[in-house]
């Protein structure tokens, strides 16, 4: 309906089998970031298999991402990406400039952005052996991605729960190109096994968990912890400083009184 302040339209339902691409077996949805209408990617799996039957049937898994006309009720697919692993997991949209969205599997990490080529690491040695998609070994990595909580923070960079209770920060590098080049991986904490993770106002990270205390963390960055200590030691040197004029200063007072009274 219409009014004076603000235009409203009636929800509607979007078949998911209907589309181009039939959709079923949704495994994660989310809304992306940089598009003018809302725009949703699909994470699916049309094709089920599992562990066993690799070796016949793998890289099953899909993206799509459709952009919702709420006026006009049309749903257009303007993105998809195939054979993606099939151990993939979920999504998280990575905001501008950059854009695009992180798919987490078991055994890599993707990121996926249209119209740029894809790009993905290998996080351990199972991955070349379950996915045929072009993956790129960058260090030693031992890590598994299932049961994992992640969580996109400022300036690129994504805090990451695993589920043996070890947390990750991740920085997406780029070339400038709005292309991800390479993912950097600093290990920050080891705190539960989280089964949600979400930012708090404050530089707050909350850490909820099903198997423990959930916990409130402060992070601070490194430059920012090592700037407060060479502060507070420039301080602390000062004070020293002047306390040991303050010293020097009393002893010569004390000497220039004994002098003044034995001459008188």
């Amino acid at each position: 309906k219409n009014s004076t302040d603000s235009t409203q339209y009636q929800s509607y339902v979007v078949d998911l089998k209907k589309l181009d691409e039939k959709v079923n077996n949704v495994k994660d949805f989310q809304f992306l970031h940089g598009y003018c209408e809302p725009t949703i990617m699909l994470l699916y799996e049309p094709l089920r298999t599992w562990p066993g039957r690799v070796a016949v049937r793998r890289d099953t898994c899909s993206i799509v991402a459709i952009a919702l006309n709420i006026r006009d009720k049309v749903h257009p697919i303007i993105w998809s990406q195939n054979n993606l692993p099939f151990d993939s997991l979920n999504a998280l949209p990575v905001p501008k400039p950059t854009g695009g969205v992180l798919i987490f599997a078991a055994n890599s990490l993707l990121y996926l952005n249209q119209s740029i080529p894809p790009f993905g690491v290998m996080l351990n040695s199972l991955a070349p052996q379950t996915t045929d998609f072009p993956l790129q070994k960058q260090g030693d990595y031992m890590l598994t991605l299932d049961d994992s909580q992640a969580v996109m923070m400022e300036n690129e960079r994504v805090l990451i729960s695993l589920k043996s209770g070890d947390i990750y920060l991740i920085t997406l590098l780029s070339d400038g190109m709005r292309s991800i080049k390479k993912f950097s991986w600093l290990k920050a904490a080891t705190s539960v096994l989280t089964s949600c993770l979400c930012m708090a106002a404050g530089n707050y990270i909350f850490l909820g968990s099903r198997f423990g205390n959930s916990i409130l963390l402060y992070y601070q960055e490194k430059s920012s912890v090592a700037a407060n200590f060479l502060e507070e030691q420039t301080n602390k040197r000062a004070r020293v400083r002047i306390n040991r004029t303050f010293s020097c200063f009393s002893d010569i007072l004390y000497k220039l009184q004994k002098s003044l009274v034995y001459h008188w």
